[in-house]
């Protein structure tokens, strides 16, 4: 028996052990504080998706300190009413408030951007961050699959509503959150079957790749106007998007983040996207590690694809193009 406790402890001190420490020499290297300018943003306006939690709370506490307008886009009253208590508390900034939308319904997303058009008169900062990985398919209301449209169709909607009160700010940004395995794991892309469900990985990605195209389009779209868009891969790190994975993957993939970014960490790409004055001429990139990447595959910028894409979005949606 002692021996067979002797033997655990050594397996203990000798394998896992070391296992953890690297992964966490990794994460405190990587978490190092990067220093970039911050600009005042009284004014702006500022609107934020997935606020409650995760990245986009690490967001929202940074840019609210600086003074702008910010309505975030949430579930529930309760949701809102709770994360904007904190965020009043936690900055001094009273201007912070919540509309109800669920990106799973055109129709809630409608009623949304008439809400925000009824109460602001230009946006400057969008940000659409909220997204879901769900390890099956469910259905919409819209007949979509939900990943997909939370992910990707909604956004596109919710975009397009709002590029009228953007062109009305002097400078406006759309800063799109992806991930940087869109590509590698989405399984490729048919422009006449978008909406299907494969597994929630593959699914996910494929989502994150729609929505890199979309920037890419987007971009050439808004040639020569006051809107640029930007779309941001914050790094790896454990959020409440895993919630509804098996527990299995969610324990995998906690021992793997161990060895990757904190959220306010990975929340620091997207504020740097609203900050740096210097990327009007990169609009339409995308983003990881505070810089632009320049290897991108072939199909992130197939300028028919992205065509071929917008135009079936906006069928899907059922917007006029």
């Amino acid at each position: 028996m002692i021996s067979e406790n002797l033997t655990g402890s050594f397996v203990l001190i000798y394998t896992v052990l070391p296992v953890v420490t690297v992964l966490l020499m990794a994460k405190w290297l990587m978490g190092k504080n990067t220093v970039y300018k911050k600009r005042d943003l009284q004014g702006k306006t500022i609107i934020l998706t997935g606020a409650s939690s995760g990245i986009a709370y690490e967001v929202a506490v940074d840019l609210v300190k600086r003074g702008p307008r910010l309505i975030i886009a949430v579930l529930s009253k309760q949701e809102g009413e709770e994360t904007c208590r904190k965020l009043r508390q936690s900055s001094g900034n009273s201007d912070v408030s919540y509309k109800i939308m669920d990106l799973a319904s055109f129709k809630s997303i409608h009623a949304f951007v008439d809400d925000v058009k009824r109460t602001e008169r230009h946006l400057d900062v969008l940000i659409n961050n909220a997204a879901v990985m769900l390890c099956q398919h469910e259905e919409t209301e819209d007949g979509l699959d939900r990943t997909l449209q939370v992910n990707y169709f909604g956004p596109f909607l919710l975009t397009n509503l709002l590029l009228d009160l953007l062109e009305k700010s002097q400078s406006a940004r759309i800063i799109h959150v992806t991930t940087g395995f869109a590509v590698k794991y989405a399984g490729g892309l048919k422009i006449n079957h978008l909406n299907y469900f494969d597994t929630s990985v593959k699914t996910y990605c494929r989502s994150k790749l729609y929505l890199r195209l979309f920037n890419y389009e987007l971009a050439k779209r808004l040639t020569n106007s006051n809107v640029n868009t930007f779309s941001v891969h914050p790094g790896d790190c454990y959020t409440n998007l895993f919630t509804d994975m098996s527990a299995l993957f969610k324990f995998f993939t906690r021992i793997w983040m161990l060895s990757q970014r904190s959220v306010k960490k990975a929340s620091e790409v997207i504020i740097h996207c609203i900050d740096a004055d210097d990327l009007q001429q990169l609009s339409g990139k995308h983003f990881e590690n505070l810089k632009p990447t320049h290897h991108d595959a072939p199909i992130e910028t197939n300028s028919r694809l992205s065509e071929d894409l917008w135009n079936k979005s906006m069928e899907i949606v059922k917007l006029p193009y």
